[in-house]
Order: C-alpha cells, then sequence, then structure tokens
C-alpha cells in the first residue's frame, strides 16, 4: 500500500478510506460482521477510516479500533452543523467601469462583456441595471453594501484587476480594494495584484501593496491583451513568472491565486491548462497555489538566482 500526505498535516494515509457509514441502522445492522470488515481492511494496508456522528458508526469503529495502536489509525469524522453557517464567497472587485477609464476599443469591448453578464445572468425577478446604472465607478462602500447586506456572505477578499493594457486604473483598483479592506477589517480581505509583465515595476508594487496596505496574497492573471491581441505568459515562466514568486517569498505571502478562466477573448490552450496553476506553481494547490519547493525547474533557477548574487557579494 502507498500512502499520500494528508494537505499539510503531516499524516500519512492510504489512497483509499474505508467508509462506514452503512456500518449500522442504515445497512448492516451486524455489528460483529462491520468489524471484520475494518480489521479486513487494516489487514490490507487501509489506514484511513471515515464516520459521522449522524451515521451511528461512531461507536462501531472505536470497538473495532480497541487493540489497534492510536498512532496507526487515520481517523475523519463530522458533525452535524448548527444554525447559520459560515460563508466565505471569496472575491469583489471594486470596479470603475466609467467608459473614460478605458484604453480604446477593447476596454470599452472589455466593459460591454460585463454588461452582458449582468444583464443575462441576473435571476429572473430580481432587477437589472440599465447601462448607464452599472457602467459607472462603484465605490468600495456599495460594493462592500451590495454583497454583504443583499446575500449572505460573511466575508470575502476584496481583489484587484491589474488589466492596465486595457484600462487607466486597471478596471478594479488595488487602492480601492485595499481601501475596502482597510475600511471593513473584520470582513474584508485585501489580496494584491500586479501584471508580472511589467517586470521592476510589478516588483516595487507587490512591497507597496504588503507593507503598506497590507496584502495577504495576489492574485495573477495570465494574459495581457496589448494592441488588441492576446499575449499570454505560463506560470513557469523563469523570466514573467518566477521573480514574482520570489518576491512574494520574500514579503512573507506564500498564497498566490492564478485566474483559471479566459478573461476575454481566445487564447492559446497550452496558456490556460485545465488543471490550472496547480501545475505551474511550485508546490501547487488548485485555485490558490502555495510557493514551495516541488518544482524542480522553480529550485534550479533559485539557485542560479543564489549563485549570482553571492559572486557579486565575493567580488
Amino acid at each position: 500500500m502507498r500512502y499520500r500526505l494528508l494537505g499539510r498535516s503531516g499524516l500519512k494515509v492510504s489512497p483509499l478510506c474505508l467508509g462506514t457509514m452503512m456500518f449500522g441502522a442504515w445497512g448492516n445492522t451486524d455489528h460483529d460482521d462491520s468489524i471484520r470488515i475494518i480489521h479486513r481492511a487494516l489487514d490490507a494496508g487501509i489506514n484511513f477510516i471515515d464516520t459521522a456522528q449522524v451515521y451511528g458508526t461512531e461507536g462501531v469503529v472505536g470497538r473495532a479500533l480497541k487493540t489497534i495502536p492510536r498512532d496507526q489509525v487515520v481517523i475523519a469524522t463530522k458533525a452535524q452543523f448548527r444554525g447559520k453557517p459560515f460563508v466565505f464567497d471569496c472575491v469583489a472587485h471594486v470596479f470603475n467601469m466609467d467608459k473614460k477609464n478605458a484604453l480604446g476599443s477593447a476596454g470599452e469591448s472589455f466593459i460591454d462583456h460585463l454588461y452582458a453578464f449582468h444583464a443575462t445572468l441576473t435571476p429572473e425577478g430580481l432587477p437589472v441595471m440599465q447601462p448607464d446604472e452599472y457602467m459607472r465607478q462603484w465605490s468600495p462602500e456599495e460594493i462592500h453594501r451590495i454583497v454583504f447586506d443583499e446575500s449572505d456572505t460573511d466575508m470575502l477578499v476584496a481583489q484587484p484587476l491589474p488589466l492596465t493594457d486595457l484600462f487607466v486604473d486597471g478596471l478594479s483598483p488595488w487602492e480601492e480594494c485595499a481601501r475596502m479592506a482597510q475600511t471593513y477589517p473584520d470582513d474584508t480581505v485585501f489580496w494584491g495584484s500586479v501584471n508580472p509583465m511589467e517586470g521592476r515595476r510589478a516588483l516595487d508594487l507587490m512591497e507597496i501593496q504588503v507593507h503598506e496596505h497590507g496584502a495577504k496574497g495576489f492574485k495573477l492573471y495570465n494574459t495581457r491583451y496589448d494592441y488588441g491581441s492576446p499575449m499570454p505568459w505560463r506560470m513557469d515562466d523563469p523570466q514573467i513568472a518566477f521573480p514574482i514568486f520570489e518576491k512574494a517569498l520574500e514579503l512573507g505571502i506564500d498564497l498566490i491565486g492564478g485566474h483559471k478562466g479566459v478573461p476575454l477573448g481566445p487564447q492559446a490552450v497550452e496558456h490556460t491548462p485545465a488543471d490550472g496553476p496547480d501545475r505551474r506553481c511550485p508546490d501547487g494547490r488548485r485555485r490558490g497555489a502555495r510557493i514551495g519547493s516541488r518544482s524542480g525547474r522553480w529550485q534550479r533557477w533559485r539557485r542560479s538566482r543564489a549563485g549570482r548574487r553571492s559572486a557579486s557579494v565575493k567580488g
């Protein structure tokens, strides 16, 4: 049996987990038979057992494991939640959809694109704004009120958009997102965002967003649309992506969000793989990728950088 790490817990579990929902009133009521099945699974190398209070099988599992050393088995259980659930609805943008903010026809087209989403996807029975109501500059206060007063959301991430090739302020300016988190610190978290293709300017901006405005993570978008055509980059690009990762680690940030959709128009499929940033970022976790040490290419790049730095110091 091969074993895998369970997240970042340090626990090693078998890839197969024995579920016990049917070892009771919902299935097999012969407890001795259920215990024999659990022991057979343990003998086969399975060390991961799932139970739950609502199954009524925690007692059966306890009896089966009574003589088994506790550190040899990982038990997953669940409890029934009572009361209002805590809703972390992830992302809100403080949009500036004023057409004056657009850099030419491509930006204007993007705003029209967003309004089409609003007009088409708003559920039946809810009001649809007119274009002049929707296509304007929104304030952090308005976004906060809409999210928290008109939904069940309890916490969100105020997230910028670095579309500086399409909009004067990137469409969702980071300054307004930071102000939203500072104004409502109990329910809003600020994530920074930069355009890695801007090189040194992007790295300097990361420092400002973390040190002066408390950014807790960064969101990256792997396409620009300069001159009306997509200019994609990859999360494993040593010239574009790796300096961003290194700067994030230097700033104490180890959480990078990679955009998994195509913001606008066609894009080469190899730059937006179906499995997303988890293969492109070192030690990635799907949507939010933790920067770590799993990527050999990343480590080779860091060693080469360290070598160049030490050589310059010694010289």
